[in-house]
């Protein structure tokens, strides 16, 4: 799929983004006006996205919203690039006005319930605190 970018913080990562996602970027600039793309990459839902969403609506494409994984960088600062990122379709887990899929996916595996879930969720946050893992990792 080409996704169409016309963020130039985004533009910086596009061969990580690549490389996560199998997305092939594309340049907005470039490209917008042939709308010769698939989908639109937009950094969440800050009003640095708006060019983003803007091309999506009008071009009819899905819009796509990244932002940096729960797990970001080694230090914090823009230079640093993120060992991780969240890539969303539906919206993002920070914006309370409508669902994400991470939230849809918190919300699948509450409504399991079952022991291997609660099991893992426990392992997973146990692991956390014991590697004393944050966003950063600086402190």
């Amino acid at each position: 799929m080409r996704a169409c970018i016309v963020s130039s913080g985004i533009w910086r990562i596009r061969n990580l983004i690549e490389g996560m996602t199998g997305f092939e970027p594309v340049c907005g600039r470039r490209y917008a006006s042939e709308e010769n793309f698939d989908l639109v990459l937009g950094w969440g839902r800050r009003p640095t996205s708006n060019a983003a969403q803007t091309l999506s609506q009008k071009t009819n494409k899905p819009f796509v919203s990244i932002e940096d994984g729960f797990l970001r960088s080694i230090y914090p600062g823009r230079n640093e690039p993120p060992i991780s990122l969240v890539i969303d379709w539906a919206g993002v887990h920070y914006d309370a006005t409508c669902a994400s899929e991470f939230e849809r996916c918190v919300e699948t595996a509450a409504a399991l319930n079952t022991p291997e879930t609660s099991a893992r969720a426990r392992a997973a946050m146990h692991l956390l605190r014991e590697l004393a893992l944050s966003k950063y990792n600086h402190a």
